[in-house]
């Protein structure tokens, strides 16, 4: 009697690994993950704050041509090497260090500019945000200025958070202070 009762559990252990090889070999987990991943890249990303000078665009600004030189914007911080040339138009509103933690209110249609002073390793959003449309690229260099921008556009109302952080910029095989300094800037679009 032992062994038909073993012989029959290894018949179902048997038939269960089965099981479960079949399962790993299926398209449709493939396939379940694709929809999830592709889903999951075009969600929106973060918010940003400033204070609309009045006007509003008609047209959200173009996104500007550019060309990429190695060390460019990143020697000074910014995550991105890119070189925009010509310059995109004057944006209705700039955002600076000075008004993170507060509210800034834009209009629909406004071009908000983030700038970030040169000297940190900098780190915001790389994705539109709620009622703010990220134009590309971002994080990249304005010298003439000393800043890292990034451009948004607002598309509806609504409000969003932007955050930034900054980090120092460390030379290899020398000490580097570890701390995280973090900016919050809240943008409300009327």
């Amino acid at each position: 009697m032992r062994r038909t009762y073993e012989k029959d559990t290894r018949r179902e252990e048997s038939t269960m690994r089965a099981i479960q090889v079949n399962r790993r070999r299926s398209p449709w987990s493939t396939v379940a993950f694709a929809v999830v991943l592709a889903i999951m890249l075009t969600a929106c990303g973060t918010n940003t704050n400033g204070t609309s000078t009045g006007g509003t665009s008609s047209d959200p600004a173009p996104n500007p041509a550019y060309a990429t030189i190695k060390g460019y914007g990143t020697t000074f911080g910014c995550p991105s090497d890119v070189i925009v040339n010509p310059l995109p138009p004057a944006p209705n509103v700039v955002v600076t260090i000075k008004q993170s933690f507060a509210t800034v209110t834009v209009h629909s249609g406004d071009v908000i500019e983030i700038r970030l002073l040169f000297g940190l390793a900098w780190r915001g959003p790389t994705a539109s945000q709620g009622p703010l449309l990220l134009q590309m690229p971002f994080g990249y260099a304005l010298k003439d200025k000393q800043v890292c921008v990034w451009r948004f556009v607002a598309h509806s109302a609504g409000t969003t958070k932007l955050i930034f952080t900054a980090r120092a910029i460390c030379k290899p095989n020398q000490f580097c202070p570890l701390y995280v300094l973090e900016l919050r800037f809240t943008i409300r679009v009327q």
